[in-house]
């Protein structure tokens, strides 16, 4: 019985030092999502831009996995659906984000729109975020977009313009 009582009381002591060890170092996010990117209380998973115009439509998708995806769409013109994807680097997924943190994207207004315009191209930048205080491995990301009809932000139309240099190729634009 004596015996009982003082390997149950090892086993005990064991769990109870593990337990304060794992407590004691900090927690890891998977490597598939960079921390680093958060701002506004939010790490980036994505970032989008969708350009909708009159005759076509098209988007460009960079992931923070690095993978760039373009895809268009012009039904009038034959064009049923194509798409395209290629890789980028950590550090340029990494700039895009802080540009997008620095340029204080979610501070914009969801859309700007100058009605005086008739057929014209909107450019909508949507980024899709999970909270920097949720396990990655447990959140819903959500997003936010900010659109622009003729009338738009600097700061989002860097946004815009960085995207498409990380695509670097022409997006379908078709209008009147």
């Amino acid at each position: 019985m004596k015996k009982s009582i003082s390997v149950s009381l090892i086993i005990f002591a064991v769990l109870i030092v593990g337990y304060l060890i794992y407590l004691t170092f900090p927690k890891q996010a998977p490597s598939s999502i960079p921390l680093p990117l958060q701002n506004n209380g939010q790490t980036i998973v994505d970032v989008t831009l969708t350009v909708g115009a009159p005759f076509s439509s098209s988007s460009v998708t960079v992931t923070s996995a690095g993978e760039v995806i373009y895809e268009e769409v012009s039904p009038d013109t034959g064009i049923d659906r194509r798409t395209e994807t290629q890789k980028i680097t950590p550090g340029q997924f990494t700039e895009l984000a802080k540009m997008i943190n620095e340029n204080k994207f979610w501070s914009f207004k969801k859309e700007y729109n100058d009605t005086s315009l008739a057929d014209g191209i909107t450019y909508t930048v949507s980024v899709r975020s999970i909270p920097s205080n949720v396990d990655p491995t447990l959140a819903f990301p959500g997003t936010y977009s900010v659109s622009c009809y003729a009338e738009c932000p600097n700061e989002v139309i860097q946004i815009r313009n960085k995207i498409k240099e990380l695509w670097g190729k022409p997006m379908l634009e078709l209008g009147v």
